[in-house]
Order: structure tokens, then C-alpha cells, then sequence
């Protein structure tokens, strides 16, 4: 009797189970999501749990193809061709096999790092990417990486729906013969995109004015972060801006890198026609205004940014060079920094500036030696002061440990130590604000009376 009640108890039990709403069964399954055996497991358990944990286990799709192998981008077509799984792909990967190492840090210098990485592309259809999109309706995400695109037959004016994307990255691909056409006709596919990040990959020149032509078509674009040191992509992509409407209100934010002294100018010629509508702008361009002679103004100023609320620029206290050297560069840098900023009335909505401090064990050291002998670091603070919306002003410290076995003054070195007196120091003009941070801080009512403030990420 005992036993029949709790058979009948585990079969109740089982059945309730199982009539549950499909949207609680779903959240169940969604605990799974990094756990791949087990979501196939789930697919097991019942034909109700099939279509759900499709759903989980589809949701993010990686796809290697090795050069010279089987093309496995062809293959996945196929498979969504056969399996009704491609609307549950939200995000989806086509890269070649994961390298282990960086190429551009391996490469001999007597090699270009450009020709290492065109050579470890894996080749990669248009067209294949093309009817893929047709089997991934509900897609967000789409990220390509060391992809060499080949020419296909897709026309110029496409006449089926283009999907929108949340977010399409492409990460040190190229084409075939370097041709950047390719590059764009990717980017046409869609009609659509939230946010665009594309970086490195080897590109030839080509006349940005020819690249749209032909086109009828062309993809709004909300946010870009491109890293720009080639003409090809980075003339490219401002026509393209130009061309698909996006400056007229889309786009809003830009994190524009580089390191070639070629292209940050075409940037700066660029920034006065997004400029209306940007709200976030972020540029990292350490390594070209590293090696202008000290208080040479720049050729360049930041346009009227009517408005832009943050914006964020870099400093590299890395050890490439010797202690002098690198802080010689950080004073440059700080220099071009407080002539771009000296025109207070260009930021008049902006409420935070962030300093991003790509640092080392010895940064404290870089730092201090920057600032001595010269008033670059005063003027930056005064110019930083002088700015009419200004609420936070923060200093990143990025890849620095909290403490070191070196002393500073005499203490294990901190950080906040360090901040601590640089600021009382050697920019007297932001004291006032970094007291009251801290202060703000202590109290614990947060950061929303303004301040400035460090922070820190533990290498």
C-alpha cells in the first residue's frame, strides 16, 4: 500500500512536472546555458522540452573553419537548411580555428605583421553569409574573425528584407586581394546596425567616393568603435556614414583608436559633421601625440560638441621605453590634451571626462616624472576645471595592482596614495574637486554631487 501511494506520489509529481508553463520550464532551462551537455540532455527528457532547450543551447553558435579544410561555413548553411533551429540564433561567431598566440606580437621585425595575419585568414563567402541570414531571422549579434571575404554574386540593389543587427564585429579579417569593397558590401547586408566594431585586418587604398555608388541601400549605424590605421576602411566607413543618413540623429556614440599619424587627422576632419548628435565620444590615440615636442600646439581642436556628455581619452604609462623617455611622451601627451580642451565652450553639456591609464607596475613613477619640471599637468587640470557642465572627472588606472614592493615616500605604494599627492601637487586645480569626491565617497551618499574620483582595476 505505502509503496503504491508513493509510485502514484513520483507519477502526480512527474505529471505537474511536466504541465507547467512552458515560459517557467524555459527559465528552468535557462540556468543551463554554459552547461552544453546537459541543454543536450534537456533536448532528451521529453518532446515538450526539444523545442525549449533548442532555444538555450542554439542561442550562441560558434563556427571554425580551417584553411585549407573542409569549408564548415558551408556546412552550418546546410545544416540550418535541414534542422529548424536557425530562429533560435541570437548570436552567431564564423572564425577561423582560435590561433593561441597574437600575431602581431609574434611576428619578426623584419616581417609585416599585416602579411602574417592576410595569410592565417580563413576564406569566407559573402554569399554564405548572405543565405545564412535567411535561416537566422531573430540574429543580434553576428561576429566574424580572421575571415578572408571572397567576392560573390550578390547585387548591389538587394531586393529581399535586410536584417537589423544589435551588433556586428569584425576582428583582423580581410578580403581577397586586400579589396575594402568587399568589407563594405558585407556591412550592406544589413539594414541595421547598433553598434559597429571592426579591427586591424589588411585593406589596399581605394577612393572612398566609389565605394557606394552604385548602391541604393546602405546600413544606419548607432554606435562605432573602429580601430583605424588603414585609409581604406577608416575613408571608407566616414563615406559610409555620410551616405547611409546616420549623421542626421543615429549615430550618437564613437570609440575611435589608432596609431598612425596619417589618420588622425581624417578623423578630426571627420568629427565636425557627427558632431550634432554625439553623446559619447572615446579616442585613443596615445601613440601619435607621444611624439610632438613639448608645448607645440596641435594642428587640430575638438569641433562645437552641442551634445556630448562623456568623453574619455588615454594615456600608456607602459614600459616599451625607459623611465625619461615614456614620461617625456606622457608630458606630450598631456600637452596636446590641455590645447584640445582649452575651448571651454565646445563641451557645453559635458558632465563627465575619464582619463584612461593604461599602466604597469612602475606607473606611479611614470606618472610623478611626468610632471616634473613643466606646468602640463596645471594646465590640463585648469582645463578640465574650465569646462562650464563638468560633474566627474575620472582617472581609470587600468591593469594596475594595488600594491607593489616598491615604496612610495616611504610607504608600500597604493594607488590612492599616489593620486593622493599627485593631484595636491601637481594639479592644484582639480584638489578641490578630488577632496570632495573623496569626501562624497566617505559619507556614503555616492558620486552623484561630482567630484573627481581614481579607479582602479587589479592587474
Amino acid at each position: 500500500m505505502v509503496a503504491t501511494t508513493r509510485s502514484k506520489s513520483k507519477q502526480n509529481a512527474y505529471l505537474a512536472f511536466h504541465r507547467l508553463p512552458a515560459e517557467v520550464l524555459l527559465a528552468v532551462i535557462e540556468q543551463l546555458l554554459d552547461d552544453e551537455p546537459s541543454l543536450s540532455s534537456c533536448c532528451l527528457v521529453a518532446r515538450s522540452w526539444v523545442s525549449l532547450g533548442r532555444i538555450c543551447l542554439f542561442r550562441t553558435v560558434t563556427v571554425h573553419s580551417k584553411k585549407g579544410g573542409p569549408d564548415r561555413f558551408e556546412e552550418f548553411l546546410r545544416f540550418l537548411r535541414r534542422a529548424d533551429v536557425g530562429r533560435h540564433v541570437r548570436e552567431l561567431t564564423l572564425s577561423a580555428p582560435p590561433l593561441g598566440f597574437d600575431p602581431i606580437q609574434v611576428t619578426p621585425l623584419d616581417e609585416d605583421a599585416d602579411d602574417v595575419i592576410y595569410h592565417l585568414c580563413t576564406p569566407c563567402s559573402i554569399d554564405t553569409v548572405w543565405r545564412i541570414l535567411d535561416y537566422t531571422h531573430n540574429l543580434c549579434a553576428f561576429n566574424f574573425s580572421y575571415l578572408l571575404f571572397t567576392a560573390s554574386a550578390i547585387p548591389k540593389t538587394i531586393p529581399t528584407c535586410r536584417p537589423a543587427l544589435d551588433d556586428l564585429a569584425i576582428d583582423n579579417c580581410s578580403a581577397s586581394n586586400k579589396d575594402a569593397r568587399l568589407f563594405y558590401e558585407l556591412l550592406c547586408l544589413f539594414s541595421d546596425i547598433g553598434n559597429l566594431c571592426f579591427i586591424c585586418g589588411p585593406w589596399e587604398p581605394v577612393v572612398a567616393s566609389t565605394l557606394f555608388e552604385a548602391r541604393t541601400s546602405l546600413p544606419l549605424i548607432r554606435k562605432l568603435d573602429m580601430y583605424g590605421d588603414y585609409q581604406a576602411t577608416t575613408d571608407g566607413t566616414f563615406e559610409l556614414l555620410r551616405r547611409s543618413k546616420s549623421l542626421d540623429g543615429a549615430l550618437t556614440q564613437i570609440l575611435f583608436e589608432t596609431t598612425s599619424p596619417t589618420i588622425l587627422p581624417a578623423f578630426f576632419s571627420f568629427l565636425p559633421e557627427a558632431a550634432a548628435h554625439l553623446v559619447n565620444l572615446e579616442m585613443k590615440a596615445f601613440g601619435v601625440f607621444c611624439h610632438r615636442p613639448d608645448g607645440t600646439p596641435y594642428a587640430f581642436r575638438f569641433p562645437l560638441l552641442p551634445a556630448l556628455r562623456r568623453l574619455a581619452l588615454d594615456v600608456d604609462l607602459g614600459l616599451e621605453d625607459d623611465l625619461s623617455e615614456r614620461s617625456s611622451c606622457v608630458r606630450n601627451v598631456i600637452n596636446v590634451y590641455s590645447y584640445l580642451l582649452s575651448t571651454p565652450s565646445s563641451f557645453p553639456v559635458l558632465t563627465t571626462f575619464d582619463l584612461c591609464v593604461s599602466s604597469g607596475s612602475l606607473a606611479h613613477q611614470t606618472f610623478v616624472h611626468s610632471a616634473w619640471r613643466t606646468d602640463a599637468w596645471r594646465r590640463f587640470g585648469e582645463a578640465l576645471v574650465a569646462l562650464p557642465a563638468i560633474l566627474i572627472i575620472n582617472f581609470d588606472l587600468d591593469n594596475t595592482p594595488e600594491t607593489t614592493d616598491t615604496l612610495y615616500q616611504g610607504e608600500v605604494w597604493s594607488p590612492e596614495a599616489m593620486m593622493d599627492d599627485f593631484f595636491k601637487q601637481h594639479v592644484t586645480a582639480l584638489w578641490d574637486y578630488y577632496c570632495r569626491f573623496r569626501a562624497t565617497a566617505a559619507s556614503g551618499q555616492g558620486s552623484n554631487q561630482g567630484g573627481l574620483g581614481t579607479s582602479c582595476e587589479e592587474g
